[in-house]
């Protein structure tokens, strides 16, 4: 009876009363018992303390990892699928200097990138956290790796906020090449320098969980070795000495200050991912309706310029209006060029229904990836990371996550290889007849691809129509020639109203736009 009220002592001293009294409720109980009784204790001790760190799931929760992976590896399939097609079709880019002070990065070959890269992080850490859940293994650097999931998903928006600002900024304020040096490094490192102020602190934190972690198993792993030398040389039958646990339990002071260590770093990177991951919803969102709206702005402007009535915008609708005869056709001298710029500007107005429909599909799913990320994050920043109640919320919370990014990254991949699908050939008009539903390309295109470069004019200010769908679009500064798109005009026709309907521009700077 001395011994279990000495050991209650040396527990008071070391972990304080209020959290020794937890520790005995949840763990003691079994050892006092076998005390009494006159068992050995060490064991159940030793696994007492592996039960404070090791989680106990069920054999569902493991049916739900391994399905996870299986979907994550669907959309890794998809993700490769259309980055491959975008290299058979020319198409592959990273960024582009517009003009002194925008580069613009391809936005789905940066999505589709660092989706890959999140479907693969998401492969490890499930099956890591299989491993930890069955008491086999648990690395140092597991919660690290685990906070630091979201910041892939970050990555590959961050560019698209990027692209779609930068692609705004030209739209309204036009193109800069004469800037000095001093202006152009500003503006071409504004983009990187908020992934920095986003990214350095969370990976510096993120270090200090894993130190704090690793922390947390060396001491364990002293108390576990000393418990089980006093195993080895347990007596049936023989007293437990205070004095053979005063060594064992007074490990227990470096183990309970590097788990409150590691709990306070923990709430506090996670809180600051959540506050980036918040910062980047916000953003994102801002951007994905400014683009939209001018998606939508441009197929209005396409509808009226070839006479067609404004109504909500659909591609496929779009296509049977294409057979139609205009109610206010373009002022044209001649029945062929007539035709030839209806055809032209229908087509380009099904494209770009197409892209807007796309992007708002993609940005939605986006959203409630990023936003409920950002929940997450400050749920698990208030997670309790405790040496005395283990209930495996952390494991529990990266589960739910993973149900939430595996189907949202499985939508957002099929949609993005939509993008890279050619809306004339075999594939798609299948899939078309199979699935009607789905959101695929448009048959009506300006070419025999439906991801084909579609050459139109902008300028500040803007005039006519141009058509910059900068979802899925990049604009390169081309010195192109104006006679590209006066082509599509009769020569009969004054310079000026040609210029009035496809737009013009000052000086002899001409931007492309490409679908990519």
């Amino acid at each position: 009876m001395d011994s279990v009220q000495g050991i209650f002592e040396l527990l008071n001293q070391t972990m304080g009363p209020e959290d020794s009294q937890k520790w005995i409720q949840r763990y003691g109980t079994p050892i006092v018992q076998a005390i009494l009784e006159g068992r050995e204790p060490y064991r159940i001790a030793i696994e007492a303390i592996r039960n404070a760190i090791y989680p106990k799931e069920g054999p569902a929760f493991m049916r739900q990892l391994w399905t996870l992976v299986g979907l994550f590896s669907v959309s890794v399939v998809l993700t490769l699928l259309g980055i491959v097609l975008r290299l058979r079709q020319g198409r592959f880019w990273l960024f582009r200097r517009i003009d002194c002070r925008i580069t613009m990065p391809n936005i789905s070959i940066h999505n589709s990138f660092w989706a890959f890269v999140y479907h693969c992080l998401s492969i490890v850490e499930l099956v890591i956290t299989s491993k930890i859940v069955s008491g086999s293994s648990y690395p140092s650097w597991y919660i690290s790796f685990q906070c630091a999931l979201p910041l892939a998903l970050f990555a590959g928006q961050v560019t698209e906020v990027w692209a779609t600002f930068g692609s705004s900024y030209i739209r309204k304020f036009g193109s800069h090449h004469d800037d000095p040096l001093i202006t152009t490094i500003l503006y071409q490192s504004l983009p990187f320098m908020f992934a920095l102020i986003a990214l350095v602190p969370s990976f510096a934190l993120l270090a200090m969980l894993e130190r704090y972690l690793n922390a947390v198993y060396i001491n364990a792993d002293a108390i576990s070795t000393s418990l089980g030398n006093f195993s080895s040389t347990w007596v049936p039958g023989q007293p437990v000495l205070v004095s053979n646990l005063e060594q064992s339990l007074q490990s227990l002071i470096p183990l309970v200050a590097s788990m409150r260590s590691l709990s306070q770093w923990y709430k506090i990177a996670n809180s600051y991912i959540g506050c980036v991951l918040g910062i980047t919803s916000v953003l994102y969102i801002l951007a994905a309706v400014v683009e939209i709206t001018h998606l939508r702005h441009q197929s209005r402007n396409l509808r009226q310029r070839v006479g067609l009535p404004v109504v909500p915008f659909s591609p496929r609708k779009l296509e049977d209006d294409s057979q139609a005869s205009p109610t206010d056709p373009p002022h044209i001298s001649g029945p062929t060029a007539d035709v030839a710029l209806r055809d032209h500007l229908i087509a380009q107005a099904s494209l770009v229904e197409w892209a807007a429909k796309n992007r708002l599909l993609v940005s939605t799913l986006i959203s409630v990836m990023l936003l409920s990320n950002t929940f997450l994050s400050f749920r698990i920043a208030f997670t309790s990371v405790s040496l005395i109640l283990n209930t495996g919320d952390v494991q529990a919370i990266a589960l739910i996550a993973a149900w939430i990014n595996s189907v949202v990254s499985f939508l957002v991949a099929t949609l993005i290889l939509f993008r890279s699908l050619e809306g004339s050939n075999a594939l798609t008009n299948w899939l078309r007849r199979v699935a009607p539903y789905l959101p695929i390309p448009p048959t009506t295109t300006t070419t025999t691809r439906t991801t084909s470069v579609m050459r139109s004019y902008i300028q500040k200010p803007l005039m006519g129509v141009s058509i910059d769908v900068s979802t899925s679009v990049m604009v390169s500064n081309a010195k192109s020639d104006e006679s590209q798109s006066e082509n599509l005009m009769p020569a009969t026709m004054p310079a000026e109203d040609r210029k009035a309907t496809l737009g013009s521009a000052s000086g002899s700077s001409m931007d492309e736009v490409e679908m990519v």
